[in-house]
């Protein structure tokens, strides 16, 4: 009797596409670590929409990565069910990252019950989740860049909201984020009495309520985030601006601590009209609400998957004018969009732009610039090619 065949890997998949990835993008080290870490996420995940977030200004060619899954869906099932698998399972060519009889660990148990539980929660007719996380998606962002040999942290959970969720709503946003923050060994809130973390969930809710009220005359929150296994309480707030010029008004009026002139001249050398702005803040209420630092997020407008780099040529150019990307990098994000052919038993298109740039801006200092890049793989069929 022969054993059945072992899961295919993300990362198997990412290594058939690597020759469309241009290298100074990906390549070497940070290319092994980022195989190594998808290792531990189930193949199927391509045909979700994925994303890799690159530093811009740095030479290393590496990148972190996130997957997107739909609560409720096969997919999610086989992500949890996903086992650890051997490191050179499915992969092809010489790795040496991490040590060669390891293993590539999966989730661990906290993360996978917590990640069920979120998605059970989303999954779950008539709750508020299911009514307000935008397509029953999650987005988990794993980090690769800078980990230490062997190093296999949880990673980040972010969910999108809906229009309609606004202050009122926000006791109900804390809630669906505690089910991380509360659950994981490394968090600073596990250990904590009941009463404590009642206390604790009643600070989180006022500090996000507090933000979301301010924001209502400037735009909305768009996006929550956390990040499983972390010591801090930190929430990840994205706030989608109606008008630039109300930036350095809005930040004010939040009570960033931060030099606001500096976001404001960094928004100035943006002069183009078909572009959007946010800003993506860290939120801990037991440190004070609003951290110090802010990333101001620049996309040019429209869907990513329908943008072209042409629109986005104008924005590349003032990161590279400004020292905030190399040209290497340009020329790989010019090569990155785009889509091509992938041709199997059925042929295949791979989908490929640009999301977002983020300035990350603490004080008065501008110390990263980051591109988050979007990809999917969708039958050549289902957009019309045969």
């Amino acid at each position: 009797m022969t054993n059945p065949p072992e899961p295919k890997s993300f990362a198997s998949e990412l290594q058939v596409l690597c020759q469309t990835f241009p290298s100074s993008l990906f390549d070497g080290e940070g290319w092994q670590r980022l195989l190594a870490r998808a290792a531990s996420v189930p193949a199927s995940l391509i045909e979700n929409t994925f994303g890799f977030e690159l530093r811009l200004c740095r030479e290393e060619r590496a990148a972190d990565f996130c997957v997107t899954i739909q609560a409720g869906s096969d997919k999610a099932s086989e992500f949890l069910n996903f086992p650890p698998i051997d490191k050179y399972s499915g992969l092809r060519g010489d790795f040496d990252l991490p040590p060669q009889d390891s293993k590539i660990d999966g989730l661990g148990h906290f993360d996978k019950q917590i990640l069920s539980n979120l998605l059970s929660e989303i999954a779950r007719d008539g709750s508020f989740a299911n009514n307000a996380v935008l397509n029953s998606g999650i987005i988990l962002e794993f980090d690769v860049v800078g980990l230490e040999l062997g190093q296999n942290p949880a990673p980040g959970v972010f969910l999108g909201l809906a229009k309609h969720v606004g202050s009122p709503q926000m006791s109900e946003v804390v809630q669906l984020l505690d089910i991380a923050q509360t659950q994981h060994p490394a968090s600073s809130l596990y250990n904590q009495s009941d009463a404590s973390k009642r206390q604790g969930k009643d600070g989180r809710v006022s500090t996000l309520r507090s933000i979301a009220e301010a924001t209502i005359p400037y735009g909305r929150i768009s996006q929550v985030g956390t990040f499983l296994g972390r010591e801090t309480s930190m929430f990840r707030v994205l706030v989608r601006l109606e008008e630039r010029a109300t930036i350095g008004e809005y930040l004010h009026t939040i009570g960033w601590s931060g030099n606001v002139s500096t976001v404001v001249d960094v928004v100035s050398r943006f002069e183009f009209a078909d572009i959007t702005f946010g800003v993506a803040l860290d939120v801990a209420a037991d440190r004070g609400g609003v951290g110090e630092r802010v990333g101001l997020e620049v996309a040019a407008k429209g869907t990513w998957i329908g943008t072209r780099f042409e629109d986005w040529q104008p924005l590349v150019d003032v990161l590279v004018a400004n020292e905030w990307c190399r040209e290497d990098k340009a020329k790989g994000l010019r090569q990155w969009c785009g889509f091509i052919r992938l041709f199997g038993p059925e042929m295949y298109m791979l989908l490929k732009g640009i999301n977002h740039f983020k300035i990350s801006i603490q004080n008065d200092q501008i110390y990263d610039a980051k591109a988050y890049l979007g990809a999917r793989r969708v039958l050549a069929r289902e957009l019309g090619f045969e």
